[in-house]
């Protein structure tokens, strides 16, 4: 989990938390079979797919708006 204590929410609807995002790592076969996986569930993925060293990691959003880090390790 990430944290940013010095965030200050500026709207309404940003994370009253403070809370930056959470990184869950997910079985997959690929990085594509879990985007396939998300857009057929109706997830939306708000930031594309990203190589990392020990995997390949993309965000999406849990229903309260917390971004939620999804990483395939190689």
């Amino acid at each position: 989990m990430f944290s940013d204590p010095a965030f200050a929410p500026t709207r309404r609807d940003d994370n009253p938390g403070g809370i930056d995002h959470f990184c869950l790592e997910v079985e997959s076969a690929t990085i594509d079979d879990l985007v396939g996986a998300l857009l057929q569930a109706g997830v939306e993925i708000a930031k594309e797919p990203v190589r990392r060293r020990d995997g390949t990691s993309l965000f999406v959003s849990d229903p309260d708006g917390f971004r939620v880090e999804l990483i395939v390790k190689k």
